[in-house]
């Protein structure tokens, strides 16, 4: 696994930075809860998105039958 420092060099010197590479290194469950976490912020976001397309598309729709 890349550390935060790798990924994120402008934090390479943050202490939350290093607190976080060594809660992940130090409690494998903690990658389990991080996926699930990501997995529902992506999917949260996903749903904005469709919601977003679906008001876009609709609103264009009503503007050309005008």
């Amino acid at each position: 696994m890349k550390s935060f420092s790798k990924i994120y060099p402008e934090v390479r010197n943050s202490t939350t930075s290093m607190v976080a590479e060594t809660k992940i290194v130090a409690e494998p469950e903690t990658i389990a809860q991080i996926d699930a976490w990501m997995d529902q912020h992506l999917l949260d976001l996903e749903l904005q998105y469709a919601s977003f397309v679906t008001k876009n598309s609709l609103g264009k729709a009503i503007r050309q039958e005008r």
